[in-house]
Parts: C-alpha cells; structure tokens; sequence
C-alpha cells in the first residue's frame, strides 16, 4: 500500500518493561479489560519468541481464556481489518462527512448553554437583591436563609446542567477532530495494506479487544471490526 508518511502526532505508550512498542496500552483482555503485554519465551535458547497475552492471565485462581498471540499475528489481523474498513474507501470518506456533521453538531447544545448561562445570570442577581434587601431592610432571617438558600439550590442545578452541556459540546468537538483527521488519513492511502504500517495503526486504531476466536479492532472513527484469530 502507498501510503505517505503520516504526521508524528501519536504518542508511543510505554509497557510495563519500559520498553516502548506500538501495541502496549492498545491491546486489551476481552476476558478481565486488562492490557496483553510481551512475554518471553525460552529466552535463553535459540528457540527464543515474544508472545503477546492478558497480563493478568494467571493473577487470578480461573485464568483468562484469551489466547496469546506473536507479534507477526497481530500486524497480521490488523492488515486484515483495514482492508475489510478500507475495501469501499470513496463511499466510507462520504458517509464519514455525514456522520461527522450528524455526530458532533453542537448548534443545539449552544443554544442551550446559552439559555441555561442567562438563568444563571438572572438567578445570582436575584442572589445579590436577596442579600442587598436583607443588609438594609429588616427582615425575618429564617425567611431570608430559606429564600437564600432556594435561589443558591437553584443556580447549582443550573450551574450543574450547564456544565454538562459544556462537556458534552467539548467532546463533541474533540470527537469532530479525531473523526477528520482519521478521515484524512485514510484519504492518503492509495490501495490495499499489503505490510503493517505502524503509522497507520497509530493513526487508525484505538484498541484491539481480543477474544477467544476474535480481534475486535476498535477504530477511531467508532467503526468495530470482527477479524477470526
């Protein structure tokens, strides 16, 4: 596959050795979620070979019945999944703009940030005449703090509805970036992945859950890909 070198913005994750490998932190137990990490075997013989599996696989009393895997499998099974995502690459780019727009559309939510940011105005004015009319009126302060207290429950309530839609509007955003930049990645590439492409797993893929008889591939456009072990 032609694919040009893509933009070092994908951080390396570091194993539980130090070690620094593509796959440490992104493939992942679909027994106990733990992360596979690298394991030797016969490391003192010719015969030597890293396998890659649950690193909780025997912490337990019922081991994980995830298999392990050697390194040649999993580039293997991940050339296999972005052929599968890749096969319709024109019609894939075209449905992606469409669910990016649908996805990640915030007009509804600044709408309602903006609503709820005004009743948090008029609430903490009302907060302030409360407090205003109690310092230079004579009042009954049982009557006071209960009217206090109800326009102070009231703001946190919105404040709290407020933040939320602020959250939600940010992941939005952050959801419209990673969805475009896997969509121009992807747009980069000229055929079918005939090697693994490290940048390109880096750009494409956020985790691998293994199974028993299946690597489900995890991409970051939120497309899931079932390949058999």
């Amino acid at each position: 596959m032609d694919c040009p070198f893509f933009e070092p913005r994908y951080f390396l994750v570091s194993d539980f050795w130090g070690t620094v490998h593509c796959f440490s932190g992104k493939v992942i137990c679909g027994n106990c979620s733990n992360s596979y990490g690298p394991k030797t075997w016969h490391s003192t013989s010719k015969y030597k070979r890293t396998i890659w599996r649950c690193n909780q696989k025997y912490e337990s009393g019922e081991k994980c019945p995830t298999p392990h895997l050697y390194e040649d499998d999993l580039k293997r099974l991940f050339v296999e999944a972005f052929n599968r995502l890749y096969s319709d690459r024109a019609g894939l780019v075209d449905d992606y703009q469409e669910i990016i727009h649908t996805l990640t559309d915030t007009v509804n939510l600044e709408k309602k940030a903006a609503a709820l940011a005004e009743e948090c105005a008029v609430v903490t004015e009302l907060m302030r005449k409360c407090v205003d009319e109690n310092a230079h009126t004579a009042q009954d302060q049982d009557a006071y703090h209960q009217r206090y207290d109800g326009l102070a429950s009231r703001y946190q309530a919105v404040k709290q509805q407020l933040d939320g839609v602020n959250d939600e509007k940010l992941a939005r955003i952050a959801k419209r970036e990673s969805m475009s930049l896997f969509i121009a990645d992807l747009d980069k590439c000229n055929g079918a992945l005939k090697e693994f492409d490290e940048p390109l797993w880096y750009a494409t893929v956020e985790t691998v859950t293994i199974h028993e008889m299946v690597a489900a591939f995890n991409f970051k456009d939120g497309s899931v890909i079932d390949v058999e072990i």
